[in-house]
């Protein structure tokens, strides 16, 4: 950290920015897509003069998507490792609420008479991977 400077940041070729407090010298990036390659940019400046300038390609690293499979009435969510460690990993069905699993799987059965939509998402706080699939319920498949 250099004393009185301000520092600033960029990715890519977007504008620069800055914190609120222009002197601190970590920026988080938001909305940064998974899987992708960016040139990450920060220049410090004292007054009017350039002090330092840096850039660093970086990958984000791929997130998984979950999968679901159906049989005999049942939705099966795999989510694969790090859900609680590295990932939110939830699932939900219909218009119920999400449910957060710390485990690689979860399962849930249709008993209605209706078509049901389920959902599983994996999420690590920046971006969100997610499939879906719908199917007939145990006591018939009313639409």
């Amino acid at each position: 950290e250099i004393k009185n400077a301000t520092y600033e940041f960029r990715k890519d070729s977007d504008s620069w920015v800055s914190n609120e407090d222009p002197t601190n010298n970590v920026y988080t990036f938001d909305q940064i897509t998974h899987n992708t390659s960016h040139n990450i940019q920060v220049r410090v400046t004292k007054g009017s003069k350039e002090i330092e300038s840096e850039i660093k390609p970086v990958r984000t690293e791929l997130l998984p998507t979950p999968s679901i499979t159906v049989s005999n009435y049942i939705a099966t969510f795999y989510f694969g490792a790090g859900c609680a460690s590295s990932y939110t990993c939830r699932w939900h069905y219909d218009t119920g609420g999400w449910n957060t699993v710390s485990s690689s799987s979860a399962s849930w059965t249709n008993n209605s008479s209706y078509y049901s939509y389920v959902e599983g998402e994996i999420s690590d706080g920046y971006n969100t991977t997610s499939e879906s699939k719908g199917f007939c319920g145990k006591a018939g498949c009313l639409l």
